[in-house]
């Protein structure tokens, strides 16, 4: 994957973060408070990673395993 492309899926991640953290933020069920904090640490980190994906499926797998739970 070249700069470009790594810059566009960063942009593109970022974004959808942005979003469902939005989307959250008037749910104050009691785990949503921390996939909203999970969110937001993704959302910093994203800049510094050079490969993306890892840190974002352990995201997806954390919001699955929370969702279940709740």
């Amino acid at each position: 994957m070249n700069k470009e492309q790594l810059l566009q899926q960063k942009r593109y991640g970022k974004a959808t973060l942005h979003g469902l953290y939005n989307s959250l933020a008037a749910n104050f069920q009691p785990g949503v408070s921390d996939i909203r904090e999970a969110l937001l640490g993704v959302y910093q980190k994203t800049d510094k990673l050079s490969d993306i994906e890892p840190i974002y499926n352990r995201l997806a797998n954390y919001i699955y395993f929370t969702g279940i739970t709740l």
